[in-house]
């Protein structure tokens, strides 16, 4: 896939390279939507490049920066139409990279970032397939440098509340995960082929993607493509998954399957899943089964009148949520939200969302649950990406380094390979 990227006998360590005495010199890769959101955390250190193949994107950020007085950076930041040529040229100008590209694009501009020894930070998931994750994190050991997933709830007080119930074993027996989300990443029907953007680097955008260029593609209908994202498992699941892999200490799972959905267009990803795994448990638990929902429900057209433009189902009546999840709304009188996971227990429910979205059903639940010591270390004021570059100085690992999120991704994009196979087809992990 990676042409070339033999692997050798890897530490299994990951040591930093220092930098002291100076900010870290950032390039960032994908410089769209949610590259508006990481620069807020990026500006902290020094931003000398930038990488997309759509120019339009640069000013959007420029002015962002401006409006944090760093009008002189502006001035000095340079601008690529493609990763791989900042990367050849500007490699030894460079300290670290921050990767918010298609997820196409997670792995190669990471490997390429790692294999000329910069510390690197890419969005999630962390890779477009469980092979390249395998890669990245293989690499990451290599050549010792610091990585970060940005699975930023990893670092909200909610998200380790949550785990540590689980960790400590509050609920006793923990035999189901109910996890779901709204976003419809996908498309019912093919949109027609769109002319190219004038001055939007297509190739570089597509890279290895055999596709042409279609209306929605870019900026964000992209997540829908098999070619180029990996749907609505692999938008909103890492997120969701992950205070249960550290909570439950999850290993990989035993297989998954298919058991519903509703079929995208050609080229698309389902507009409707739901996915189960099967874990064999440790010596905390039994075997535990983990299920997941996403898009809009059996019956409900994925239409317009729906699914709003964000790619959300407009209203929780029609989007595909486990029927346990409506049946604790009702009993209890909470509301469990658009997107999250939970466990139920003998005389109650928790439930997290993408963050900090700790929720006790009923709210007495959480006094019947006793009190849970916190187990999981925490530093004050400290951001996912801050958590990142304080690894990048030669500190501890960050901590959804690529080491842990491996595992969690392998979990996430397991989910394409089911749909991939169909309905009732249970593959073995």
């Amino acid at each position: 896939m990676f042409g070339g990227c033999a692997l050798a006998a890897l530490p299994s360590f990951s040591i930093t390279r220092p930098v002291s005495g100076r900010k870290l010199r950032v390039a960032l890769i994908g410089c769209g939507a949610r590259m508006r959101s990481l620069i807020l955390n990026a500006m902290q250190e020094e931003i000398v490049a930038m990488a997309d193949p759509d120019p339009s994107v640069f000013g959007k950020l420029f002015e962002i920066l401006k409006g944090y007085g760093q009008t002189e950076t502006v001035r000095k930041i340079r601008t690529f139409p493609c990763y791989r040529e900042m990367l050849d040229k500007m490699s030894g100008e460079l300290d670290a990279v921050i990767v918010a590209t298609t997820n196409l694009h997670h792995a190669p501009a990471s490997i390429m970032a790692m294999e000329k020894g910069l510390h690197v930070y890419v969005e999630k998931p962390m890779a477009f397939s469980i092979e390249e994750a395998k890669v990245m994190r293989e690499t990451a050991r290599k050549y010792g440098v610091a990585t970060q997933v940005g699975n930023q709830g990893h670092n909200d007080e909610g998200v380790r509340r949550f785990a540590e119930y689980l960790a400590a074993g509050a609920l006793e027996r923990i035999s189901d995960i109910w996890c779901w989300t709204d976003r419809v990443n996908a498309y019912a029907v093919k949109p027609p082929v769109a002319a190219i953007p004038k001055g939007f680097n297509w190739e570089a955008y597509r890279g290895t993607a055999k596709v042409e260029y279609r209306e929605t593609m870019h900026p964000h209908g992209w997540h829908a493509w098999h070619a180029l994202g990996n749907g609505s498992i692999g938008n909103m699941a890492t997120h969701i998954f992950d205070p249960f892999m550290w909570g439950l200490g999850l290993g990989a799972p035993k297989n998954v399957e298919m058991v519903e959905n509703i079929p995208g267009g050609e080229g698309s990803w389902d507009v409707s899943t739901r996915f189960r795994w099967e874990f064999e448990g440790g010596s905390k638990h039994g075997p535990v089964t983990m299920h997941w929902f996403d898009g809009v429900k059996p019956g409900v057209a994925p239409d317009k009148t729906h699914i709003g433009s964000n790619d959300q189902v407009r209203e929780s009546q029609w989007a595909n949520r486990p029927p346990v999840v409506e049946e604790l709304e009702k009993k209890y009188g909470v509301n469990l939200g658009a997107t999250g996971g939970v466990v139920v227990g003998e005389n109650g429910a928790m439930r997290i969302g993408s963050g900090s979205g700790l929720v006790f059903a009923p709210t007495s639940f959480k006094k019947q649950l006793g009190d849970i010591p916190k187990i999981f270390p925490r530093e004050k004021h400290m951001t996912h990406m801050k958590d990142f570059f304080v690894a990048a100085r030669g500190g501890r690992p960050a901590v959804c380094n690529f080491d842990y999120s491996e595992p969690l991704a392998r979990i996430v994009l397991s989910g394409n390979l089911a749909s991939l196979a169909g309905k009732g087809k249970k593959i073995s992990l």
